[in-house]
């Protein structure tokens, strides 16, 4: 009767273990990547504006002058295991009215355009879909101005949730 009772307690805690293990491997992590920190490079000519943003600041291109630029941006996440995350782009309350195409790639290098008037939207959390990731899969969020050709580009934070 001791050995059978042993032997239940080793199963049980061999289940915990287990359980305990996947859940922390499938634990919930938010990942923000902030325009001009670590994850984000930019080409060309942005503005920067401390009047409005996720973090208070943010990034801006403005197309609406006699002159346009032809302006990126890009975030980029390195995950630490393989899954899918849900892709989001934060518009801010200004510098952010222009019509734009949001370019992501997810971690086997699939492309996927998001069409957004940055206009019709405040301080919100604006989402890109599920995407698929993986460790050095390349998966990202860029923006570029050159397509634009009236209107506001507005380059803030973007954040990847799994």
């Amino acid at each position: 009767m001791k050995s059978l009772g042993r032997k239940i307690l080793t199963a049980f805690m061999m289940i915990c273990i287990f359980l305990g293990s996947s859940i922390a491997a499938y634990a919930a992590s938010t990942v923000i990547v902030y325009d001009g920190g670590t994850g984000w490079s930019s080409k060309g000519i942005l503005r920067t504006s401390s009047s409005c943003g996720y973090d208070g600041k943010m990034q801006y291109v403005d197309q609406d002058g006699s002159v346009h630029y032809s302006s990126s941006g890009l975030w980029y996440l390195n995950p630490t295991g393989s899954g899918v995350d849900d892709f989001y782009v934060y518009i801010p309350s200004c510098n952010s009215s222009a019509s734009v195409v949001y370019y992501v790639w997810d971690g086997d290098g699939n492309n996927f355009a998001f069409n957004v008037n940055q206009r019709s939207y405040i301080n919100i959390w604006y989402f890109l879909g599920s995407h698929y990731v993986k460790p050095g899969g390349g998966q990202s969020i860029a923006l570029g101005t050159s397509e634009v050709n009236s209107g506001i580009v507005g380059f803030d934070e973007v954040k990847f949730v799994n």
